[in-house]
């Protein structure tokens, strides 16, 4: 049987609730449908919402296995039970708030797509890797301002947080949104390849060159 209670929770804007326990929000790093917070503890967190259901959700850019709702937020920030974060967001959505540095909303997304967006904000920026250098993408081009930041690796890992792959490259797919979808050599999770229908462009954009493209080179054997 739902709990309309904790139903209305997951309702609560997940990123003023994060402002509030000291995150503030990346406004470089976010985009209309993703928000990026960082804590001065050096934490950085993905916020998110649902498209099918409304709810917020959050990805940590440090554990994997950090995520969820604002329930699992307050669990894992806390440390507490379940009944001690209905005492906290009941006590928080009965008092005013004057925060800053939070999104007041999101375009939703779907889970999917959010998850992608924490795969693409947990990587590193790539200057360097031999796969890519024996294919033609050495540091001259992977440096290049047209480029930089734009190729990332990540350690892929499975659901216990073990690592499966290491420095595993990734080409986003972008749309003026951010970024929609992730391409990779190794055979990721499929909802982490999928790339978005109208989504495009590896470059920083700028004056039209005509067209290039990267991936065949990078991800054909």
């Amino acid at each position: 049987m739902p709990d309309e209670e904790l139903e209305r929770f997951e309702k609560i804007n997940l990123s003023e609730f994060a402002a509030s326990r000291g995150y503030a929000l990346d406004r470089r790093e976010s985009s209309r449908n993703s928000a990026v917070m960082r804590h001065p503890n050096g934490d950085k967190i993905i916020i998110a919402r649902n498209e099918a259901s409304g709810d917020w959700m959050y990805f940590s850019a440090r554990d994997d296995r950090d995520n969820g709702t604002i329930i699992d937020f307050v669990q894992h920030l806390d440390g507490v039970s379940l009944g001690r974060v209905r005492q906290i967001l009941r006590s928080w959505l009965g008092s005013p708030h004057q925060l800053c540095m939070f999104v007041k909303d999101l375009e939703p997304v779907s889970r999917d797509r959010a998850a992608v967006v924490a795969v693409w904000e947990r990587s590193k920026n790539c200057f360097s890797l031999p796969y890519l250098t024996n294919r033609g993408l050495g540091p001259d081009v992977l440096l290049h301002p047209r480029f930089s930041g734009r190729v990332r690796v990540y350690h892929l890992k499975d659901e216990d947080g073990e690592v499966l792959f290491y420095n595993n490259v990734a080409f986003p797919t972008m749309t003026r949104a951010g970024c929609a979808g992730l391409r990779s050599k190794t055979r990721d999770l499929p909802a982490l390849l999928r790339a978005a229908s109208r989504a495009c462009g590896l470059a920083t954009p700028c004056r039209p060159t005509g067209n290039l493209s990267l991936w065949k080179a990078a991800l054909t054997p």
